[in-house]
């Protein structure tokens, strides 16, 4: 997979992925969606695309912590969200997957949270 997006120019963004007794999921954030799901269909992978929230936030205790209490008085339930940091970054991107994204857009822009858009997390 990540060598067939590299070879199209496609960049990841961010990755999760586990792993089953026969078959393997990965959750992919990644700068060309339309080129990655063409990419890899032609590599003969399964591929469901699902729209994501990534948000960036201070890289500081409690931060998830706030994020979740957000989106639960909402009532907006998180069916996902993955995430990671180098240890000296001052900020970190977390990507959230939720069955109402709007909702959760205005949950989290109400309360001061930046979430982040395609053009953001081009290089």
């Amino acid at each position: 997979m990540a060598e067939a997006l590299s070879e199209a120019g496609v960049s990841i963004l961010a990755l999760s992925v586990t792993f089953e007794s026969t078959y393997g999921i990965a959750r992919i954030l990644v700068d060309a969606p339309d080129r990655a799901r063409e990419v890899l269909g032609q590599a003969g992978l399964t591929v469901n695309a699902v729209d994501v929230i990534p948000v960036c936030v201070p890289n500081r205790r409690g931060v998830l912590a706030s994020i979740s209490r957000v989106l639960d008085e909402a009532e907006i339930p998180i069916e996902y969200l993955y995430g990671t940091l180098a240890p000296a970054a001052s900020e970190v991107v977390i990507v959230i997957r939720t069955s109402r994204i709007p909702e959760a857009l205005e949950a989290l822009g109400a309360a001061g949270i930046q979430v982040l858009m395609p053009m953001d997390l081009s290089r």
